[in-house]
């Protein structure tokens, strides 16, 4: 009788942690509905433990931007009749902003890795392969970088990448129905997203100002943060004429903005900057191309992405980008008169937008 009594307090005490264990779990699990705009959202273990992280850690306008981006960026591949891994995809975009959080920076790192990282553990920690977990590490890391590489990542990449950029730029032509548009927002309405979400990025910026070198953010972090940028390309160069390192920095960075800015609204900050790049690939000495038109198409670019000067309807933009192009174009036919094959280049049209 007390053996059985023993065993029944036993298996009572086993069901009432069971519950309490669900209950806990329910409690931290974000309600989310089961299909926006068509496309279904994952419920998965993965994907709840993603939910619940993100709700925990994130103020509700950043929440609901991780959700609108699963959504525009499934969108978005099911034009391209791409398919995904669900619950990966859905796992990187609800944590593809972790980083920008206090909870999860690193010191050093920028908010991409410090994101990525944190994604990464959860992915393992819920049971998921190195596989997979490595799929969500590289999905939150490349959201906002080097389009090619994302795109050779993998669907899962590029959906957080395009749905990202779609609701913080604004949709892509194969996501602008407007009856699709409405639900997302119904489902995640945007809470004064922009404002917000800008308020982070300053925040992040003046907290961790060289984080960013060499990523979207790096000409906001100058701005907020100009005092901690004490080693600037611009000021090597200028104390020790062109080294080949920084050459190279000026121009993967140059390179950089000419292959995105466009992807990201700027198209005007592209031309500019595929014009830098010119200079310092058909320049037959760097040290003695004048150090002012390097400054101006540096200045430019900054000041493009610091004043929002988006699309080429705005013709300040638009016009100071084809003054430097035709500036540096004279100063490069004149320097290489002697040199045919860099001519040809010199003088080809442009492929960049915003030309």
């Amino acid at each position: 009788m007390c053996e059985n009594a023993s065993r029944r307090a036993i298996v009572m005490t086993g069901l009432a942690l069971s519950v309490v264990g669900t209950a806990r779990a329910a409690a931290t699990s974000p309600v989310l509905p089961s299909e926006v705009a068509g496309i279904r959202i994952p419920n998965s273990p993965l994907a709840q433990r993603a939910a619940a992280l993100s709700r925990r850690s994130c103020p509700p306008f950043l929440f609901n931007h991780c959700m609108r981006t699963y959504v525009f960026g499934a969108l978005y591949l099911a034009k391209q009749k791409m398919g995904f891994r669900a619950d990966d995809a859905f796992a990187a975009a609800a944590l593809h902003d972790l980083g920008l959080l206090r909870a999860f920076e690193t010191a050093e790192r920028s908010f991409e890795i410090d994101g990525a990282n944190a994604a990464e553990k959860l992915a393992l920690d819920s049971g998921a392969s190195k596989h997979e977990s490595d799929i969500v590490w590289h999905a939150v890391e490349m959201h906002d970088g080097k389009w090619p590489l994302t795109q050779r990542q993998g669907p899962e990449a590029m959906l957080v990448a395009i749905g990202a950029g779609t609701d913080v730029v604004g949709p892509a032509p194969e996501i602008t129905d407007p009856r699709l548009l409405q639900e997302v927002l119904q489902a995640f309405p945007r809470l004064n997203f922009k404002k917000d979400f800008t308020a982070l990025l300053v925040a992040h910026c003046k907290r961790k100002p060289t984080s960013q070198r060499g990523t979207w953010l790096e000409g906001l972090c100058r701005e907020q943060r100009p005092d901690a940028w004490t080693d600037t390309v611009e000021s090597e160069i200028a104390k020790s004429g062109f080294s080949e390192k920084a050459a190279e920095e000026l121009f993967r960075a140059a390179h950089d903005i000419k292959g995105h800015a466009a992807t990201f609204g700027y198209p005007t900050a592209a031309a500019t900057a595929e014009s830098l790049c010119r200079i310092i690939e058909h320049a037959p000495d760097l040290d003695k191309v004048p150090a002012d038109l390097i400054k101006h198409h540096i200045d430019a670019i900054q000041a493009i992405a610091r004043d929002h000067t988006r699309l080429d309807s705005v013709t300040v933009s638009t016009e100071l980008s084809r003054k430097l192009r035709g500036v540096a174009d004279r100063y490069l036919i004149r320097v290489n008169r002697d040199r045919p094959e860099h001519l040809e280049v010199i003088m080809a049209p442009s492929i960049v937008p915003g030309e």
